[in-house]
């Protein structure tokens, strides 16, 4: 998103009255894109945050048909640096056109079978769900508004105990620092299937990440939460191979399920209840908590509700964000 391509859009808007501002994550598909259309109401504009400048351009424009104001902000969560740039973008321009950042949305994330690296030699899906999304937040956190609101995506899978998760073959987080995790090395006993064990522990830092900072900043300032919007087939979250069969229900059978099963859900309705938490300041969670796909409080795993261990994953993803910047 270039100076003048942030310009035109403003000088377009139907309602310059326009103050308030939110930023969604991983806009553009599943959930995402249900979040972001939830979001995206006539009163506030939407920084929407992917990689694929063309499905961004979709949205943008369909959130315009729809009377709302959404600009693309083009990025790949696997680039680190390019993350923390586009917090400084997306902070300058609001501040340039008097926006309001009430809310962000760390909505992207990946899931795989196969662990993978991305060019910088990190686990991908680590990256992507967990230090992007601190990243972001934390450049950011300086120019939320008063009141704001961060939400980040948690999932049952951190729970070695649950038994939902264990069925399709997770084993919990396997977390050892955040080093180790963005190394990709976890404790021992986990998944048969390798990628599945970056997954859960990625979504427990995303977990954690909420607590922490809600110990850190006073909820009048900026409420966090974690949410857990369930499982939601159709979507297309995990990455590999998998068969024919399963594909097929994954995609056609299980969502006529997810509607009435307990745990589970739809993209529709986990983007109204993100949007709740991201826009109605009137909410009475708490900051911090991690919050099911009813828009429930939840305990989660023992990990989960872990002070001293919220504390150290906020300590430990800044140390390395710190250094990981040094370095390159």
């Amino acid at each position: 998103m270039d100076g003048a391509a942030w310009t035109t859009h403003f000088q377009n808007m139907k309602n310059p009255s326009v103050r308030n501002a939110f930023v969604i994550t991983g806009p553009t598909s599943g959930i995402g894109r249900s979040m972001a259309l939830a979001v995206a109401t006539s009163d506030a504009v939407v920084f929407l945050v992917a990689r694929d400048a063309a499905k961004l351009d979709a949205l943008v424009a369909e959130i315009a048909g729809k009377g709302g104001h959404a600009v693309a902000v083009v990025v790949d969560l696997e680039d680190l640096p390019a993350v923390q740039a586009a917090a400084r973008t997306i902070a300058a321009g609001a501040a340039k056109d008097d926006l309001r950042l009430l809310g962000l949305l760390n909505n992207a994330g990946m899931q795989q079978r196969r662990p993978t690296t991305t060019a910088a030699g990190l686990e991908k899906t680590f990256a992507v769900n967990h230090l992007a999304a601190f990243a972001l937040t934390d450049a950011l956190l300086p120019s939320l508004a008063p009141g704001a609101a961060v939400v980040f995506l948690g999932s049952g899978t951190e729970d070695p105990e649950l038994p939902g998760a264990t069925a399709f073959g997770f084993r919990g987080a396997r977390f050892l620092s955040v080093d180790e995790s963005a190394r990709g090395k976890f404790a021992a006993g986990g998944a048969t299937i390798p990628g599945l064990d970056a997954y859960a522990t990625s979504k427990l830092c995303n977990i954690l990440s909420a607590r922490g900072l809600a110990r850190e900043v006073a909820p009048e300032a900026v409420r966090f939460y974690a949410f857990d919007p369930g499982l939601v087939p159709g979507t297309g979250l995990a990455h590999g191979e998998v068969g024919a069969l399963q594909t097929f229900a994954w995609h056609y059978v299980l969502p006529l399920v997810a509607r009435w099963k307990k745990g589970w859900s739809t993209p529709e309705r986990a983007g109204r209840i993100a949007a709740q938490l991201l826009k109605d300041a009137s909410v009475s969670i708490p900051s911090g908590t991690y919050v099911d796909d009813g828009g429930h409080p939840q305990l989660g795993s023992a990990a989960a509700r872990d002070d001293a261990l919220a504390d150290r994953v906020i300590a430990e993803t800044r140390t390395f964000l710190r250094e990981f910047a040094s370095a390159a």
